[in-house]
């Protein structure tokens, strides 16, 4: 999963992307998608909370 730090590294390099060269669009569909990215890490990481509180249960 993507640490903080790393996330920070992320919008580091679009932030350069965008201030040094002005690549606008490019920096806003790169930033949504690692957007999607986050989001759909974070889920997983929480269904595999749930399948695990769910085994734990039936123990």
């Amino acid at each position: 999963m993507l640490e903080d730090k790393q996330l920070e590294s992320v919008k580091q390099i679009l932030g350069d992307l965008y201030i040094k060269h002005g690549l606008t669009e490019e920096v806003v569909r790169l930033s949504q998608w690692v957007d999607e990215v986050v989001v759909k890490i974070q889920k997983e990481k929480y269904m595999t909370m749930e399948d695990k509180q769910h085994v734990n249960s039936k123990k």
